[in-house]
């Protein structure tokens, strides 16, 4: 499991500022090659912002699976400990940490394209802490 969860650890590793960074750079890139046709940067921007949304859907998604799961190993968890069976707590409590770091990874990058769209302070939040006014595309 060790294995598994080193593969995982080393998934996560990236910074979701510097992935922003590239694709501020690409977009600045091709909006200086279309200066003068405003036409096509209204084009690129709409196809920024369809993938954009994209992205925050799959955080979401990412967040819902995540979700399911974690309650699942909750519920193992206590049957677990019900029974007495304290040798799988260990892996389903790592389970859970690789879930909370993949959450966190998702979150930060959604804060990212949150900020890249200028929508941060604009996103409503819903009872459950979730982001709840993305508009779809």
């Amino acid at each position: 499991m060790a294995d598994e969860g080193q593969g995982v650890q080393e998934e996560l590793e990236h910074d979701p500022l510097e992935t922003a960074r590239t694709h501020v750079g690409a977009l600045l890139h091709h909006a200086r090659m279309l200066r003068g046709e405003p036409g096509d940067v209204l084009d690129m921007a709409l196809r920024t912002a369809q993938r954009a949304f994209v992205e925050i859907d799959a955080c979401n998604s990412l967040l819902d699976a995540a979700s399911e799961r974690a309650h699942a190993l909750a519920r193992e968890l206590e049957g677990r400990l019900a029974e007495g069976d304290s040798a799988a707590v260990p892996g389903i409590l790592d389970e859970l940490d690789t879930l909370a770091a993949r959450v966190a990874v998702s979150e930060a990058e959604r804060q990212v394209v949150l900020r890249i769209l200028d929508m941060e302070d604009a996103v409503a939040t819903s009872d459950d802490g979730r982001s709840a006014g993305a508009v779809r595309i």
